[in-house]
């Protein structure tokens, strides 16, 4: 579990977590302490009043909460409410010493509503620092840290009863508050740079009327709504069952303090066990949707199980189901789904659903069982917490239903959504034509007059051929061609999915994308099946080659450093495969917009990878978000070597290479194996260099090879002036090796180039200098033939023309 977490996040994983375990390590004693004092003093008829008090203070404090959380930052609150806490604890005790014993009313309901507004401040906090996606696995981590908490607090209340008043644990409770408050103030300067940027919202824009509305017209506010109520009516009652059993069990207030004690303690060291080991897994394999679903099933049928024994064993189970469960379990994915709303309203929503919607079902669950407890006995009310169970179990099938239906939806409502290529869907509208034998359609194809009337044709010609003649177009440079032959291929269900299958292992990746759509389109399940098998060999051939790129990244030897340059080129190419392949697989819309964000930064690129990982099949997929998020080289390394098994020599990853279905690589990997030509040699510097330059970047090493053969390679001895200020242009350089006048860029004249525009500076070397010469007419030529060059030259304009900028207001 550890083994999961990146060395970026170890800070904030360190953190939060002695956080944690310092306040719960309070709020396990204030459990065992709080309830001894009220069973033990008032008696458990007073557990209803209890509760009642206890929703009324968890609505006090949630109310505050929202108000300040306007005009301040959770980081401010928390410490206030330790310090707040600690003052109100000394001063229980003080009122406990003087023999005023009804406190131990209040004192329930304040531990209730410390654990409520704590918990949300604490992981509030949290959400705020950490992102969507690495709170999959870093939320686990301080659940097992709240775990250890209330293990060290149940052993010290049972160690330590014997030896100390109930009432003198409230100072130990108070004291493990204001250590946390220490640690937290700690730690302000770190804090400061893990929130985001920005200041409180306005205070207009939080009222509670707002946060109604949103709730009012988020489906998934309103599944967490029903969730939530239903798991405090649930647990309520549980509490309630569970506490009769125990009274009647244990009438002295030693005893059961003892007793508490040890079950929190005992508890909690198998919470360690399933908060360690389990819910990651579960999260991992079920999803957060699924995973959901888990705790309220359980309480469902520890209720089940106490309605047919009303005696210790199964009450015992219940208050496993209704405490460990609840806090290594249930907590844990219940803060995952939060992620769903969007962060702007997060905190607010998840005040409004954590203090008033959780105080109002504590009101309701406590007179309900005020009113039920002066006519029915607790065995007949066992069968009302039953059904109290199945609107928790509703709520939680209703919230996985739409949580990932929310984060796909927040990111489509960013503006990340492509619009549909109806190239292909109006191919079909086309006049139709008869009567041409096959070898006049074969070879009208290749005619751009009458190819897609072809198309037409041999979609619904009798002999088999044809569809293999269809087949043969998804090869064409021609993108309507292509697009038109797939879809037409996927229209002729198994006899085109034969046709197109062998196309997938095309080296132009447009011909695989063309046969991908054919699958895609194909309404067969062998279709469906080719797709998901493609989906996961393309993930692992991207992992490969990445991981592979790694072991040759070697700056001074020239050929392993062209290798590592065609093994990265290999995994991207991979990568953009799989997306297609997974777009076919789960919807165009749904995933063209996780791949729009994925290329974003921060909580977008964060909840389109938690959209990710749930997509297709589990495993493969979060082999995809490991090459995806943002990871450095050697936690990326580690986690891929995990699941892809690379050989550890780099001779076995050569003869790896050398059987590479890319020819670059296999081309690469030859040149490492055997002696490179001096021409070879200059094919590969060249070929780094322009892979180096802004422009061309975006190009594969098949399209560069074309531009390179047209360059010239200049030399210059001594220190020579290229060009002068306000000059004409008719080329440019690309740096192979030297120094320029202009510094450290690596494309000379570009600018000029393609804006016809006169030299903005001098420009001489320094001493010996090799230079790859453009001409401008071949640059507008290429430009014109290869829209991934036209794209390139515009995203580096525009970062030139910002530099300039920079450069005008005087900024660095």
């Amino acid at each position: 579990m550890l083994a999961s977490v990146r060395k970026h996040e170890i800070p904030k994983l360190r953190f939060f977590v002695v956080e944690i375990v310092l306040i719960w390590t309070g709020l396990a004693i204030a459990l065992a302490v709080t309830e001894t004092l009220l069973l033990s003093k008032l008696g458990v008829r007073y557990l209803p009043l209890a509760l009642l008090l206890t929703s009324s203070f968890t609505l006090l404090g949630s109310l505050s909460y929202a108000a300040l959380l306007s005009v301040s930052c959770n980081y401010r609150l928390l410490a206030g409410t330790l310090m707040a806490t600690s003052l109100t604890l000394l001063a229980a005790f003080a009122g406990l010493q003087g023999g005023i014993e009804w406190l131990s009313l209040p004192l329930f309901a304040f531990y209730g509503a410390s654990f409520c507004v704590l918990g949300t401040e604490v992981f509030g906090l949290a959400g705020e620092c950490i992102d969507t996606y690495s709170s999959k696995r870093l939320f686990p981590l301080l659940s097992v840290g709240a775990t250890c908490g209330e293990l060290l607090g149940g052993l010290s209340v049972a160690v330590g009863a014997r030896f100390i008043d109930p009432s003198g644990w409230l100072l130990v409770w108070g004291g493990a508050n204001l250590l946390a408050l220490l640690w937290l103030r700690l730690h302000r300067a770190p804090l400061a740079s893990w929130r985001p940027a920005g200041g409180p919202v306005r205070r207009s824009q939080q009222r509670n009327g707002a946060v109604l509305r949103y709730i009012r017209g988020s489906a998934m506010a309103r599944a967490l709504t029903l969730l939530l109520v239903g798991m405090v009516l649930c647990q309520g009652t549980s509490q309630y069952l569970f506490s009769q059993v125990f009274a009647r069990n244990f009438p002295r207030s030693q005893d059961l303090a003892t007793f508490l004690g040890f079950l929190v303690a005992s508890t909690n060291l198998a919470e360690l066990f399933v908060g360690t080991l389990i819910t990651p897994r579960l999260v991992a394999v079920m999803g957060v949707a699924r995973a959901n679903w888990l705790h309220p099933l359980l309480m469902l049928g520890g209720l089940l199980l106490l309605t047919s024994r009303f005696t210790l064993v199964p009450a015992v189970v219940l208050w496993v189901c209704r405490r460990t469960f609840q806090d290594c379990l249930a907590t844990p994915v219940r803060n995952l789904l939060y992620n769903a709303i969007p962060v702007r309203v997060r905190g607010y929503v998840r005040a409004f659903l954590d203090g008033m919607v959780l105080a109002g079902a504590q009101a309701s669950v406590a007179i309900l069982l005020l009113l039920l407890q002066s006519w029915l006995k607790p065995e007949r009310i066992c069968t009302i917490g039953v059904g109290l169970a199945c609107i928790y179990v509703a709520g939680a099938l209703w919230a996985g239903k739409n949580y990932l239906a929310t984060l796909v939806g927040e990111l489509q409502g960013e503006g990340l959504r492509l619009q549909r290529d109806n190239l292909a869907q109006d191919l079909t509208h086309l006049p139709q034509q008869s009567g041409w034998p096959l070898s006049r359609l074969q070879a009208a194809l290749n005619d751009p007059e009458h190819s897609l009337e072809a198309l037409n044709q041999l979609a619904q010609h009798p002999d088999p051929l044809a569809l293999h003649i269809l087949g043969e177009a998804l090869g064409s440079g021609q993108r309507a061609l292509r697009l038109g032959a797939a879809r037409r291929l996927g229209k002729a269900g198994q006899a085109g999915v034969r046709a197109a299958q062998g196309y997938l292992y095309s080296d132009q990746a447009s011909t695989v994308e063309a046969a991908l759509e054919a699958l895609g389109t194909s309404s067969t399940p062998w279709g469906k099946s080719l797709l998901q098998a493609e989906f996961g060999a393309r993930v692992k051939r991207a992992g490969l080659a990445w991981l592979a790129a790694q072991k040759f990244a070697d700056n001074s030897h020239l050929p392993r450093r062209f290798l590592a340059e065609a093994l990265h080129q290999e995994a991207t190419r991979h990568q953009r495969l799989a997306f297609v392949a997974l777009r076919w697989l789960e919807g165009e819309e749904l995933v063209d917009t996780v791949r729009l964000a994925v290329a974003a930064h921060g909580g977008r690129s964060a909840n389109a990878l938690e959209v990710l990982s749930n997509l297709g099949d589990r495993s493969v997929a979060q082999q995809f978000v490991t090459l995806l998020e943002p990871n450095s080289p050697e936690d990326r390394q580690r986690l891929l070597q995990e699941s892809l098994h690379l050989p550890a020599g780099l001779d076995e990853v050569l003869k790896w290479a050398l059987h590479s279905a890319d020819p670059w690589v296999r081309w690469a990997a030859l040149m490492v194996h055997s002696s490179a030509s001096p021409v070879a040699l200059r094919k590969m510097e060249h070929l780094l260099a322009l892979r180096a330059c802004a422009p061309f970047s975006a190009l594969e090493l098949d399209r560069l090879e074309p531009l390179r053969a047209s360059l010239l390679e200049e030399r210059f001895a001594s220190p020579t002036l290229l060009w002068s200020r306000g000059q004409t242009l008719r080329r440019g350089f690309v740096l192979l090796q030297g120094c320029l006048s202009q510094g450290l860029h690596h494309f000379y004249g570009g600018v000029e180039l393609i804006g016809n525009l006169p030299a903005r500076s001098d420009l001489s070397s320094q001493g010996p200098l090799r230079l790859l010469s453009v001409r401008q007419e071949v640059l507008h030529k290429s430009i014109a033939q290869q829209p991934e060059l036209g794209i390139g030259c515009f995203g580096w304009l525009s970062g030139e023309l910002r530099a300039c900028e920079r450069v005008v207001q005087g900024q660095p």
